[in-house]
């Protein structure tokens, strides 16, 4: 496996006989356009410098004056000032900063900079994998259900493609501008292998784009219609070719690998060789004239381009989104900044994540990154130049992240062809699954979290109508906002449209209910329109009548009708109907664990509430009889003054108490509650021992043996305690040990006199479903 990504080492590095600088408008008519003419293929302008430069520089050096951009200039390129970026090429070396500066003393330059040379940095890694990872996490085979990338063309702006590759032969570009003989074609299969159509190849610029039989795109780096890589460095030659990969590979086609864009088709450019990127500008600029929607720029350096922005930002005012790679330093790109990853109203920016959603060690992060996306082991399609062979290859790095975002753009654009740039970026950033809590070192800096293309697509497509809340109403009954047998209730439904989904308009609401003990009076609700970041209670509600038994759930089906179509049309909802017996108690108020607790149950069929700390929840019924406490990773104010009260009075109620928390005993009221009322001391606070066994004999643990450190769980248990019992009336149920059984730690103490309490000095939410 290689550890693949175009770097800009901390040195500059620049070509040395040569200087980039834009004309001031005022002064474009004193540079004389003396010549115009195709070389090597591709329309070429020459100037003639006016005196007033000439003479800070010593003519006699200077070898040409050239435009920078090469092919036609359109209207919009010359809005950007495209047109009066020139290149000072010399006969020889020079000392480029000094050159610089001299220009820029004569007022008649916006800028003068160096060329810059972006390098490429691969360091040698793994073996291959043989699964494409990176599809199951970012979800695209649900994506691809709702819209594949149909009619998108996407641009690896890198070190050329292979384009002949089997599985990237079919989904290549076709310049149909220069499609001579009218067949549809530039690029066919000949039965064993892709070529340019020879009825095509005609030696004229048939597209008046200035190039000259670019059929599938354009050779920046030897100026010629063949983009594929030069095999000059085994190492770096099919850099291009697994990124365009990632991007588009062929799908569907019983060959290989897919790439995340289904049906795109990718443009062949190159830019670049031997693991250097050269000509990025002319690429994007070329890209972006002849339709690309998605760019991506898998390399960079520190060294801030004004050119190179501008190409990037007009690329954006054609409809491109640009993706660029965060690097591989593993540094902060908000304080060294790396460019065009921090261009940040030109490009995305990208890092990487492994297949646990965790930053390597090797990938940049800051304020400059937008998004995270796979790119540790990514499979795709590869290019041996040594003998000009396919192949596939798992390479790893920013370079792979870049083009997976990319990958997730284009089937945005695809699912609604009418966002603009700025749309598809914002959604983009705004569909991510955040992964603070998988790099609390990284939190904030891994941009909004990793690419995910089912909610990027759905939100592109879809309204966002979900419920938040069902209110009842009992007003005509004891008024206890409870659903209660006996009672004909109307139920208010609060509903949102998160940001991001499309506005919704003729909004209704059906109830769908196959329960025979409830009969629906009204089960039709209208709403008319909800917009996105909207959120209301209508006026409208369901009523309906209940009979049966409680304390019991009721599950029952909103259908949501809307235009456009909401992303779910059916919704799944659960009311209470009476007072449960068992109350489960959200401590944690920063993750949403509760679901371990509440799915255990389920699997129980038990019959529970669910409810943050509120201490009126608590006593609402005589009929609780158990509470089901966690703390999460509450790490301070784990138990306030008014939740211990709360806790004391229900214990001294003689109800019963299952309270699990790792930071209990490091709170100063927490530890005194272990103490008084959990029948437990505390011996030593963080252990880090991650398996628990129940102790033989003992009613509640013995035969149980758990682990707290498997995926299954939730994976904080990050600080477990050791206790013991405290009186006669509790008992040790539980202890820590190691893997292998060493170790002896109290983990969890059973107290039944005066109260009736089980006390988990660890995360019973991080305990593994499978492994025991």
């Amino acid at each position: 496996m290689m550890f693949f990504l175009l770097n800009l080492n901390d040195q500059n590095l620049y070509f040395k006989d040569r200087v980039i600088a834009q004309i001031k408008k005022e002064y474009l008519p004193l540079f004389e356009l003396k010549d115009m003419r195709y070389v090597n293929g591709a329309l070429t302008r020459f100037y003639r410098l006016p005196n007033s430069v000439n003479s800070v520089l010593n003519s006699q050096n200077i070898k040409s004056v050239e435009g920078l951009i090469l092919g036609k200039i359109t209207p919009k390129a010359i809005e950007f000032g495209l047109d009066r970026i020139i290149v000072i090429y010399f006969n020889s070396e020079v000392d480029v900063y000094k050159i610089v500066r001299d220009l820029e003393s004569t007022g008649m330059f916006e800028y003068v900079e160096p060329w810059f040379i972006y390098k490429m940095d691969i360091v040698p890694n793994d073996p291959l994998i043989s699964n494409q990872w990176h599809l199951p996490k970012i979800q695209a085979f649900n994506a691809w259900d709702i819209t594949k990338a149909d009619s998108i063309v996407v641009a690896a702006i890198d070190g050329g493609v292979a384009w002949d590759h089997p599985d990237l032969g079919g989904i290549i570009w076709n310049n149909l501008g220069e499609d001579v003989n009218g067949n549809g074609k530039t690029l066919i299969f000949n039965g064993s292998t892709w070529q340019f159509d020879p009825g095509d190849l005609n030696g004229v610029d048939n597209d008046g784009n200035g190039f000259i039989d670019d059929l599938i795109g354009w050779d920046f780096y030897g100026n010629d219609n063949n983009p594929k890589p030069n095999p000059c460095n085994a190492t770096y030659d099919d850099h291009g070719t697994h990124v365009t990969g990632i991007m588009a590979a062929w799908t569907n086609n019983s060959v290989g690998v897919a790439g995340e864009a289904w049906n795109a088709k990718a443009m062949a450019i190159q830019t670049g060789a031997c693991g250097y990127i050269y000509s990025a500008i002319n690429g994007t600029y070329y890209a972006a004239n002849k339709g690309a929607k998605i760019t991506n720029h898998s390399y960079g350096g520190p060294n801030y381009n004004n050119s190179a922005r501008t190409a990037l930002l007009y690329a954006r005012s054609m409809g491109a989104n640009n993706y660029a790679a965060a690097g591989n330093d593993g540094v902060d790109v908000g304080s060294s900044p790396r460019y065009p990853c921090c261009y940040n109203d030109a490009t995305i920016c990208v890092a990487a994540t492994n297949q646990g959603d965790q930053k390597p060690s090797w990938s940049n992060y800051g304020s400059c990154v937008d998004v995270s996306a796979p790119g540790d082991f990514v499979y795709s399609t590869a290019w041996n130049s040594s003998n000009n062979s396919f192949i596939y290859a798992a390479y790893s790095g920013t370079s792979m992240a870049s083009p997976s975002a990319a990958g997730v753009g284009a089937m945005i654009k695809a699912a609604n062809p009418s966002l603009s740039v700025d749309d598809i970026d914002t959604l983009l950033i705004c569909s991510t699954d955040n992964i603070d809590a998988l790099n609390p070192s990284y939190a904030g800096k891994l941009g909004s979290g990793r690419v995910n293309m089912f909610k990027a697509v759905r939100m592109a497509k879809f309204a966002g109508v979900s419920v938040l809340k069902v209110r009842v109403d009992d007003s005509n009954y004891n008024n206890n906002q409870r659903a209660e047998v006996g009672e004909q209730v109307k139920l208010f439904l609060t509903i949102s449209n998160p940001r991001c989904y499309r506005n919704a308009s003729n909004v209704s609401l059906q109830l769908i209910n196959n329960d025979p003990n409830i009969t629906v009076i009204d089960g039709n609700i209208n709403v008319g329109n909800l917009n996105m970041e909207q959120t209301i209670e209508p006026a409208d509600f369901f009523e309906v009548s209940i009979s049966g038994s409680q304390p019991r759930f009721w599950d029952f089906k909103v259908k949501v009708n809307s235009v456009p179509q909401n992303a779910d049309t059916i919704i799944n909802l659960r009311l209470i109907i009476g007072f449960p017996k068992i109350l489960v108690v959200d401590a944690d108020t920063l993750t949403n664990f509760e679901t371990y607790y509440t799915s255990a149950l389920d699997s129980l069929n038990k019959v529970y509430e669910l409810v943050r700390f509120n201490e009126p929840q608590l006593f609402r019924s005589n009929t609780r009889e158990i509470i089901i406490w966690h703390t999460g990773n509450r790490s301070t104010n784990v138990l306030t003054s008014a939740e211990r009260d709360s806790l004391v009075a229900w214990l001294n109620s003689g109800k019963k108490l299952f309270i699990s928390s790792q930071y209990l005993a490091e709170d100063p009221i927490g530890s005194q509650f272990i103490q008084n009322y959990l029948g437990a001391n505390i011996i030593q606070t963080g252990i880090q021992y991650k398996t628990i066994v129940g102790e033989t004999g003992d009613p509640v643990g013995n035969g149980l043996k758990f682990r707290l450190v498997n995926p299954d769980g939730a994976q904080n248990a990050n600080s477990d305690d050791n206790i013991a019992p405290n009186n006669p009336n509790s008992r040790r149920a539980f202890r820590w040990t190691g893997v292998t059984g060493s170790g002896d730690y109290g983990g969890a103490v059973v107290y039944q006199i005066p109260c009736k309490t089980v006390f988990l000095a660890g995360p019973f939410e991080a305990i593994s479903n499978t492994q025991t």
